[in-house]
């Protein structure tokens, strides 16, 4: 298992390197200087499926200057048949729109080549399965936490994906749900913090994750991104100090864990 969560978490990284690069003939604008109108044309989904990666280049090209795409999806959703799949302004000929919609692939399983959210999933399921009563193995579970903060490290010190690019010749891609940085810390952290309220080892853990991560985005210049997760970390004490039966002394010692007197990476307490 730890073989996997290596893998998973390798390639995450990986992703999130690919999708933080934006094309150099393309610029990231603000998104209010594209408005859709009401009655602006959308697309539906011809198939029902996870939508695994977007060609923005393709889709730019496919329509003429000036024009706004707007998606109604995000890559790592499932949209199912006729759900609205994008809105283009002004309206634009059949054979574009076809055009446009294949662009964004939709397919039978979710996969991982645009999709950082997914490798987040797939960690957290590992661990929520770690966790289990049936399994209860809190080895694999530290595991994929120590994993999960190698991705986040990746995650929360990128550039997010933009909310909106344009092309030289006005052509604009509207990406209003995109996934916001917060979104991704509540995505690796908010089940597994739920389901080890009764490990204390697997509590440190997370803790310890959550207090290098703090360190990091701070180092980083990214300090906008350390209150998602600072409240993790003190919805995490809350949540212990109501836990039945847990010694004082272990209380004691993972809210030392929180505090910035505490070395994150030292796993000797």
């Amino acid at each position: 298992m730890g073989n996997l969560a290596r893998a998973i978490s390798v390639e995450g990284r990986s992703v999130v390197e690919a999708v933080a690069r934006t094309p150099a003939d393309l610029h990231e604008v603000d998104p209010r200087e594209h408005p859709v109108p009401e009655d602006a044309s959308a697309v539906p989904a011809r198939r029902s499926g996870w939508v695994s990666q977007v060609d923005i280049g393709q889709m730019l090209r496919s329509v003429d200057p000036g024009t706004t795409i707007r998606m109604e999806t995000r890559v790592g959703a499932y949209i199912h048949e006729d759900e609205p799949l994008f809105t283009v302004h002004p309206a634009q000929a059949r054979r574009t729109e076809h055009a446009l919609a294949e662009a964004i692939d939709v397919a039978a399983a979710r996969t991982m080549l645009q999709d950082v959210d997914f490798a987040i999933r797939q960690l957290v399921d590992i661990g929520l399965r770690a966790l289990s009563p049936a399994i209860n193995d809190p080895t694999t579970a530290v595991e994929i936490l120590l994993r999960l903060g190698t991705l986040m490290r990746k995650v929360l010190t990128s550039p997010p994906a933009p909310l909106a690019i344009r092309d030289e010749q006005g052509r604009a891609l509207l990406q209003p749900w995109n996934l916001h940085p917060d979104e991704f810390v509540e995505h690796a952290f908010d089940q597994i913090r739920q389901s080890c309220l009764d490990q204390p080892e697997v509590v440190a853990t997370l803790l310890r994750v959550l207090r290098m991560l703090i360190a990091h985005v701070h180092e980083e210049g990214c300090s906008d991104r350390a209150g998602a997760l600072e409240k993790q970390m003190h919805i995490t004490l809350e949540m212990v100090a109501r836990q039945p039966g847990i010694h004082p002394k272990d209380l004691e010692r993972l809210q030392a864990l929180s505090s910035d007197e505490t070395d994150p990476a030292d796993h000797s307490r």
